[in-house]
């Protein structure tokens, strides 16, 4: 997921020599300004979107966390990336905000009723001294 596939071996080789400019550990850090720079530079526009899937694969390998802040840079860095997610990548992501916002909710306590007698008393016993 997140991941496309590699149409041809040279984009493989291409997408080595465009870590220079951007990769997982500064993509957080990086403005859409900077990434539309590289993007200009960058004339192989169908290499420039695999390496782009690829770095947020990437990114979300290296920071995967059940969080909330992880849940919202990812929808950060799609944006800024200019990423579309597919029909299974939306799904992955709604399920992802659904169990980051039950984990911290407590689960829905359940009243329970006892049977006890009317006419049942209780005794207490003292010790013998």
């Amino acid at each position: 997921m997140f991941l496309r596939n590699l149409e041809d071996l040279g984009s493989y080789f291409k997408r080595t020599e465009y870590l220079k400019y951007l990769d997982e550990n500064n993509l957080n850090h990086k403005s859409r300004w900077y990434i539309k720079k590289i993007s200009r530079l960058i004339q192989d526009k169908k290499a420039l979107i695999v390496f782009k899937h690829w770095l947020l694969w990437r990114w979300i390998n290296k920071n995967f966390e059940l969080t909330e802040k992880f849940s919202a840079q990812l929808k950060h860095n799609l944006k800024k990336l200019k990423i579309s997610a597919n029909a299974k990548e939306e799904a992955f992501l709604l399920q992802l905000e659904e169990l980051v916002f039950n984990s911290w909710r407590p689960l829905k306590e359940l009243p329970v009723k006892f049977e006890i007698a009317k006419k049942s008393k209780l005794t207490w016993f003292r010790p013998m001294s």
